[in-house]
């Protein structure tokens, strides 16, 4: 659910400017809200978004990518 915010936001363009940023920033939240974090470089994480937007990746892939670089939030220690 998380990469259909990120996939819906980036390419249907639903803000004037800044889509690519809301995109994440919606992933990102919800992944943190259902206790996963994105596990990836921010240089990986840029290519993999910027194919996106640039209709590089389709949905599946996208969420392909996603589901790879996503890790349970890991428990503090006691």
């Amino acid at each position: 659910m998380a990469a259909a915010y990120a996939f819906h936001i980036c390419r249907n363009h639903p803000f004037i400017d800044g889509n690519k940023r809301a995109a994440v920033a919606a992933m990102l939240a919800f992944l943190n809200d259902h206790g996963w974090i994105m596990h990836a470089s921010t240089d990986e994480a840029l290519e993999a978004l910027l194919a996106l937007a640039a209709g590089k990746l389709d949905k599946s892939q996208w969420t392909k990518w996603v589901a790879e670089h996503i890790r349970p939030i890991p428990e503090p220690p006691m």
